[in-house]
């Protein structure tokens, strides 16, 4: 279930930024029809999976060259790579080939977890080391979420607060039917594996939520 609900984050993550990026545009004054935004979707949604897995391959080898298990750095050589990974998917899709960035980097992130394993050095280290980087970049992300937003508090009225809420309770709706018209699916990918219940399903919904 923490392995579903850390996916489905992900994914969400990418698909609403690629949704916000057509918002910006349309609001910027550039007409988007179907069409458009078809080619839109195509180009910074399937070209950043291509690109992520390219990366991703890229990355795989990278650490298979560098597997020496004797060598005292290889460990730190490995992590480097990995990070360096993260950076390289998100620069390239982002400022050079104008793709989603996010997407490109869970792409690539999965084939190096599928992959990389056998290569690594030291699990140990680089488990924990990319704890600690998950750690700092959602404390970064949410500090700086928090002073940008803080600005804006002062122009908020009661009507707005209102609206949040709103828009916080279709929100849980919407999740909740989602969930359970995915049930379905659920018990078809879950073959062999643990099913996914209603109890999992509550926990999903509610933890989902930010």
């Amino acid at each position: 279930m923490t392995v579903q609900i850390q996916g489905e984050s992900l994914l969400n993550d990418g698909t609403a930024i690629v949704l916000y990026s057509v918002t910006v545009k349309m609001l910027e004054g550039e007409e988007f029809g179907a069409h458009e935004v078809a080619v839109f979707l195509l180009r910074v949604v399937l070209c950043a999976i291509v690109l992520g897995a390219v990366v991703g391959g890229c990355c795989v080898i990278w650490l298979q060259l560098s597997c020496r298990r004797l060598d005292d750095h290889s460990s730190f050589v490995q992590i480097a790579i990995t990070l360096l990974c993260a950076y390289w998917s998100f620069i390239l899709a982002e400022g050079l080939f104008g793709m989603s960035g996010v997407l490109t980097t869970v792409t690539a992130s999965l084939v190096l977890a599928d992959r990389m394993w056998p290569s690594i050095v030291s699990k140990e280290s680089m488990n924990n080391s990319w704890h600690m980087f998950e750690f700092i970049g959602n404390n970064v992300i949410f500090f700086l979420a928090g002073s940008l937003s803080g600005q804006v508090m002062y122009y908020i009225d009661l009507r707005d607060y209102l609206h949040l809420l709103v828009l916080y309770l279709v929100c849980n709706a919407v999740r909740g039917i989602m969930l359970l018209l995915s049930m379905p699916v659920f018990k078809l990918l879950g073959k062999g594996l643990q099913p996914v219940s209603l109890a999992d399903s509550a926990v999903m919904w509610w933890g989902g939520l930010r």
